[in-house]
C-alpha cells in the first residue's frame, strides 16, 4: 500500500562487478565483525539478530556478502563463513532459492605457498559457506616481507579461475604499484582481475583516491570496507555515550 511506498527500502541497483561479467549491488556487506571477539566483541548469542540483518540485506537487493578465511578470533576461526553459510541456506530455504555472492579473502599465510595451498584454502572455505566461492580474493600483499611468495599467490587466482573453483578473482589491501603489476600478470594468462578491496572512508582518503584511479583506468571495482570508519562514522557513538569495548 501507499504506506509501505514509503516504509520499504528502497531495492538497490545492480552494477557490473570489474569485466568478470558479474552485476552485484552498489552496497555490499562485510562480515569482519562475525565471529571477531577481539575487536568487534562478537559473542554467539548475536547470531539470531545476524541472521535478521542478513535476511534484511537480501531481501533489499544486496547480493554480494565478503567474507575471509581468517574472520574469527581463537576458537571461532572461520566463524563468518560457517554463520554465512547457515544464514543463506535458512533464507534459500523460505525464499525460493535466492542465494547472494559470495566474496572471501584468502589470508597470505606464510605457509600458503603454492598455487595448490591457495586452492585447497579454497575448498575449505567453500566447505565452510556450504556452497562454492564466487570471487577468490587475496588477502594482503606480501610483496614489501616476503616478495617469493607473492608469485605463488597470483598463480594460486589463475589455478582458482582456470579450475573452475570461483566465477571471478580480486584483491584486498594492494597499492596502485603493485595492483598494476597483478593486473598485467593474471591479464597475460587470460584471466580477468575483477576488483581492488581497501579501506575508504572519509576517515582514510588520502591512498583511495590514487587507487581508484587506477582502478578506473584499467576497469576494475574498488571496494570499499570500513566504509564508516570501524563505526566512528556510523552516528552512533556521540559525546558522552557508549563506547565500544576492546581496541576499536
Amino acid at each position: 500500500g501507499l504506506f509501505d511506498a514509503f516504509t520499504a527500502p528502497p531495492k538497490l541497483q545492480k552494477v557490473p562487478f570489474g569485466s568478470s561479467g558479474l552485476q552485484v549491488s552498489e552496497i555490499g556487506i562485510g562480515t569482519w565483525s562475525w565471529g571477531n571477539r577481539f575487536l568487534w566483541g562478537y559473542e554467539p548469542a548475536m547470531d539470531s539478530e545476524l541472521q535478521s540483518c542478513f535476511d534484511l540485506c537480501v531481501s533489499s537487493g544486496v547480493n554480494l556478502f565478503d567474507t575471509g578465511d581468517s574472520y574469527g578470533t581463537g576458537d571461532l576461526n572461520g566463524q563468518s563463513e560457517k554463520l554465512l553459510g547457515e544464514f543463506m541456506e535458512a533464507y534459500a530455504a523460505k525464499n525460493g532459492g535466492t542465494f547472494p555472492l559470495i566474496g572471501t579473502k584468502f589470508a597470505t599465510y606464510p605457509w600458503r605457498l603454492t598455487p595448490g595451498a591457495m586452492v585447497k584454502a579454497c575448498e575449505e572455505s567453500a566447505e565452510r559457506l556450504r556452497r562454492p566461492v564466487d570471487v577468490g580474493q587475496i588477502h594482503w600483499s606480501a610483496a614489501n616481507y616476503a616478495p617469493w611468495q607473492e608469485r605463488a599467490l597470483w598463480d594460486g587466482l589463475v589455478a582458482l579461475y582456470k579450475g573452475g573453483y570461483v566465477k571471478a578473482v580480486g584483491v584486498s589491501n594492494y597499492g596502485p604499484k603493485q595492483l598494476r603489476k597483478i593486473h598485467t600478470y593474471l591479464s597475460d594468462q587470460g584471466v580477468p582481475l575483477a576488483a581492488n578491496q581497501i579501506q575508504y572512508s572519509l576517515l582514510s582518503r588520502s591512498v583511495g583516491e590514487e587507487v581508484k584511479e587506477v582502478c578506473d583506468e584499467l576497469g576494475l571495482s574498488m571496494i570499499a570496507y570500513s566504509p564508516l570508519g570501524l563505526g566512528f562514522l556510523g552516528g552512533k557513538y556521540r559525546a558522552g555515550s557508549d563506547l565500544p569495548v576492546g581496541p576499536r
